[in-house]
């Protein structure tokens, strides 16, 4: 509750006090009734039915009575409603009208301004203007044309922001319909806010600074900037949607794009945001929060982590995902769309799900995670670690300067390809047939019995040279056999595991542990 003043306006029978909610209905109240005193205006009173026709200048009409009916014709400036019980006022042309907390329900036709505490059911049609200030009722207000100004004050209340534009201040918890073609909500309760959902073209700028706020834009176009906590926005589910362009700045905010391209910036913490679940739509978000996850799921998706962000999580769709990374770590998950990676100096771990992957590490450490089918083209100067999961998988990493770590799946039925760039690199064969390149740095090959597992996989380093070291362990020495045929040479380990030097016949820098 706001609490509660009074203002004074001249009645028939002498000054009348209405008594109206702190505020912006509080504040329209003394504004009518300083205009209302300026005016001098003479005074009718109706208790029912038509009010006699209004003289000239404008007049003032008091309506009273109880549970009354009353029609007021065009030519009253302005309207007291002193009845002891809701009742209901007509005003047929444009008009001043100030009501108390005893509620009532309210046809303005012509131009209006309203203040009306109590619970109140206000429908304004002016074709020019509609300003409606209510208290701490739970109050519907309906508009259908022109441009409005409308303050719901506390409580639950409806607002129909309809016309051509709208501003709208919900401090309650409301329900806002904003179908005007500009509208613009401030929303600083619980609100649950919906854009245009029957025609495009509209658009919606909004704020939430409250807690638990709820927006669905339809088809409208939504400027928007989310704080608080626990914020719902979702985009539109129709086939035609607008823009949606977010700022959020609270914690724990859920973005659903729908269908509707979105641009979003992340200032906040543990931000959710969904791609589009339909029409391949795009999906732009700039990370500069910390602890957010972002998932493209059909959207094309591009993903900045900008200044400040840290912690961030990126899953990649079906509609593929441009990342580009920042001064912190952050992890992606490449979809089967395929991804476009650039880590920053913080690094990026990555996890591949596509046969068209690309990444550049930058500067920065990185980590890749394969998967079966999946193929990585890697690139970058900083240190980089390669694991290989199941399945046939590819990492081809020749153009990276870092020194790199690569180890294969031990599962024996994954093959990999996996090859190095040129720094010195150190790669572990695991269980399957794998096909290793250390490029051009001195590199170091491991084949360790507990992985091979005596599978009796080939293996093949496909570009060995003098400066590369081969370490062995668990086999015995004993029973190796070497041999050279056809410009390469195959050693044969005692698990019965063999690993082909491609186009190298020169002597092996073999050690056994």
């Amino acid at each position: 509750m706001a609490g509660t003043g009074t203002v004074t306006v001249p009645g028939a029978s002498g000054p009348v006090t209405i008594t109206s909610s702190l505020g912006g209905n509080q504040d329209l109240a003394q504004q009518i009734a300083n205009s209302l005193a300026a005016s001098g205006a003479p005074i009718t009173t109706t208790s029912g039915g038509t009010a006699p026709a209004a003289g000239t200048p404008p007049q003032q009409v008091q309506v009273g009575g109880s549970g009354v009916s009353s029609t007021v014709p065009a030519g009253y400036g302005y309207i007291v409603n002193s009845t002891t019980a809701p009742s209901t006022i007509t005003a047929q042309g444009d008009t001043q009208l100030i009501s108390g907390t005893v509620g009532g329900t309210f046809f303005m036709q012509g131009n209006s301004t309203v203040s009306a505490s109590g619970n109140n059911t206000i429908v304004a049609q002016g074709p020019t203007s509609n300003v409606i200030a209510t208290g701490d009722g739970n109050d519907v207000i309906n508009v259908t044309a022109g441009a409005s100004t409308i303050d719901a004050g506390g409580g639950s209340n409806t607002v129909f922001a309809g016309g051509t534009d709208a501003k709208v201040t919900s401090t309650g918890t409301d329900t806002v319909v904003a179908t005007a073609t500009n509208a613009t909500v401030a929303a600083s309760g619980s609100a649950l806010i919906f854009g245009n959902f029957n025609s495009t073209g509209s658009t919606m700028n909004l704020a939430t600074t409250g807690a638990n706020a709820t927006v669905s834009a339809g088809q409208s176009n939504v400027n928007a900037t989310t704080g608080g906590s626990g914020a719902l926005v979702f985009g539109s589910f129709a086939g035609t949607a607008g823009t949606m362009n977010l700022l959020d700045t609270g914690s724990n905010t859920t973005i659903s794009s729908g269908n509707s391209p979105t641009n979003v910036t992340l200032k906040g913490s543990k931000a959710l945001v969904f791609g589009s679940v339909g029409t391949k739509t795009a999906l732009n978000v700039l990370d500069q929060g910390a602890n957010d996850t972002v998932s493209g799921i059909n959207s094309a998706t591009t993903v900045t982590a900008g200044a400040g962000s840290t912690g961030l999580w990126v899953f990649g769709g079906s509609g593929g995902l441009t990342f580009v990374g920042g001064s912190s770590l952050a992890t992606v998950v490449g979809g089967t769309g395929g991804a476009t990676v650039t880590g920053g100096s913080g690094g990026v771990a990555f996890a591949s799900n596509s046969a068209s992957d690309v990444v550049n590490g930058g500067s920065g450490p990185s980590t890749l995670w394969g998967s079966s089918g999946s193929n990585v083209t890697f690139s970058g100067s900083g240190a980089y670690l390669v694991a290989a999961n199941g399945g046939n998988e590819t990492v081809n990493a020749s153009k990276a300067t870092g020194v790199g770590t690569f180890f294969a799946s031990t599962v024996t039925s994954a093959n990999a390809l996996l090859q190095a760039g040129s720094g010195n690199d150190t790669l572990i064969a695991g269980g399957g047939a794998n096909t290793l390149g250390g490029g051009s740095g001195s590199d170091s090959f491991f084949f360790l019995s507990k992985y091979t597992a005596g599978a009796g996989k080939t293996n093949i380093i496909s570009d060995y040279d003098s400066s590369d070291k081969v370490f062995l362990v668990g086999y015995d020495s004993t029973k190796s056999a070497t041999a050279v045929s056809g410009g390469s040479t195959t050693v044969t380990l005692s698990d019965n595991t063999k690993i082909t030097f491609a186009n190298f016949t020169q002597s092996l820098n073999l050690s056994y542990s």
